[in-house]
């Protein structure tokens, strides 16, 4: 064994060295030093992964207690949070239904095939009306389940912090909605071009792209009031590329709100960032659908046909108007926040 005083090895009852009494001195026998290094060690990591088990366990807990999530979940489990969530989930339900609909009507006649030819232009206008259903359809589900996911986490009681995953789902939807409309705008843009130059649409390039332009305004509700409007189809054109860079604007905000909220989420404090407008602009595209619908009911004969394509406009506008109100009072309580 080694003696605590010199640090000798002897196996007897007295150091030859130093004449340390082990008896005495109560040393316990050590037969390798490494070993013994070893366990210690060994020990110590077994405390520090237990430490860090216990940090993993409690994070939440913690991070319910900062002012800035408080606020955030009393924002998100508010009674104008459920307003908002239940008039998007009216409006994808309503969307569902029409627009599943009309998709299956337009399958039917594609799959029946009648028409002159492979590439015919009636065919390539069903084909991407059929797509801009499908889309506008996938777009409305995705809203309504990543409100109802957003609202459902912050009045959970299970967790005490609010997760940051729902808010990427939804800066994932703002993404795809803000590449949706700049495509959009990009072919309005290009159909008001070909219009200026007089080009011949009955080419199946340039009719594709129209038709593409008339396809989401149809989609959004423009058809209707921008023949009521205006006479010359230039003039409607224009007026589409204008509403359609104004969605491809509020989406990036909201994409930009998304990707802040998550990060504020993570780090549990109001970080220093200039608060984009976007309540207004969610607010201004409210106002816009629910006129849109409106005015349209107000002066177009109503019938099935009409109320089922235009009640989801008003719907998404009064959504859109209450969530601006919401999004004002986040914003305006995050700038309190902000260290």
């Amino acid at each position: 064994m080694i003696c605590p005083n010199c640090g000798g090895e002897t196996t007897g009852k007295y150091c030859p060295y130093c004449g340390t009494d082990f008896a005495a001195a109560k040393v316990e026998p050590q037969t390798d030093p490494q070993n013994t290094r070893d366990r210690v060690q060994a020990k110590q990591q077994d405390e520090q992964q237990k430490h860090g088990y216990v940090s993993a366990d409690r994070i939440d807990a913690v991070l319910g207690d900062l002012p800035l999530i408080q606020f955030l979940r009393q924002s998100l489990k508010s009674k104008l949070m459920l307003l908002c969530t239940i008039l998007v989930t009216l409006y994808a339900g309503c969307i569902g239904v029409v627009y599943g609909i009309v998709g299956f009507d337009m399958s039917k006649a594609l799959t029946a095939n009648q028409f002159d030819s492979y590439f015919s232009n009636d065919k390539i206008g069903r084909s991407i009306y059929l797509f801009s259903c499908v889309i506008h359809i996938c777009l409305a589900l995705w809203l309504a389940v990543s409100m109802w996911s957003i609202f459902c986490s912050a009045a959970s009681r299970k967790k005490t912090s609010q997760s940051s995953d729902w808010f990427n789902s939804f800066r994932s939807f703002a993404q795809v909605g803000q590449r949706v409309f700049l495509l959009l705008s990009a072919c309005a843009a290009v159909t008001a071009g070909l219009m200026l130059l007089e080009a011949d649409f009955s080419k199946t390039i340039f009719y594709s792209i129209e038709m593409l332009t008339s396809s989401g305004a149809a989609q959004i509700g423009l058809s209707h009031v921008l023949s009521m409007l205006f006479e010359e189809n230039i003039y409607r054109v224009i007026c589409i590329v204008a509403v359609y860079l104004f969605a491809t604007v509020r989406f990036t905000l909201l994409k930009a709100t998304g990707t802040l909220a998550s990060g504020m989420l993570r780090s549990g404090e109001a970080t220093r960032w200039k608060i984009p407008p976007v309540s207004l602009l969610v607010f201004l595209g409210g106002v816009l659908h629910l006129g849109v619908g409106i005015v349209t009911l107000l002066q177009v004969p109503i019938n099935q046909a009409i109320l089922l394509n235009y009640l989801p406009l008003c719907l998404l506008g009064a959504a859109l108007i209450c969530c601006s109100v919401l999004l004002h009072q986040i914003c305006a309580g995050v700038k309190q926040r902000q260290v």
